[in-house]
């Protein structure tokens, strides 16, 4: 994890490939590299850590955040719904599956959902981060358009 915010991502995924050696199928392990390789842009061996951390765990939230995410990034949003809405199904008080439905819903055309569940996150958790992007979101849309 130092690595990463050091912005050394190819450190990072190295660290990791090197501790998933000794400690093989290690869901942590596997969600940090995921991490890394998206860190990377390289959203296709993200989302192969995270089909394996899945399949030992398959109710970790951030886990499917993180896949429906990668989805997202390589367009491939039906994959990305059904991650995030497993998500949020899981758990509807989790601001960050929220927030990640939303922004699939946004690019899927279906707006008022994806403004709904930026209210919700604002009510339900208003000082994370998630909170931050969704009140920046509703601010966009409120703020008159330029010319």
């Amino acid at each position: 994890q130092a690595w990463l915010l050091a912005g050394q991502t190819d450190r990072a995924e190295s660290n990791l490939t090197a501790a998933l050696a000794l400690r093989p199928g290690n869901v942590e392990l596997l969600i940090s590299r995921a991490i890394a390789r998206a860190s990377a842009t390289d959203y296709w061996n993200a989302i192969d850590d995270l089909n394996a951390a899945l399949a030992t765990a398959p109710e970790r939230i951030d886990a499917l955040v993180l896949r429906a995410t990668a989805y997202r990034y390589l367009d491939s949003l039906d994959l990305a719904r059904q991650d995030a809405e497993r998500a949020v199904a899981l758990d509807p008080m989790d601001p960050d599956a929220r927030l990640e439905r939303s922004l699939i819903l946004w690019r899927l055309g279906e707006q008022e959902a994806a403004i709904d569940d930026w209210r919700r996150i604002l009510d339900i958790a208003p000082e994370s981060g998630a909170a931050l992007v969704a009140a920046e979101n509703m601010k966009r849309l409120s703020a008159p358009a330029e010319e």
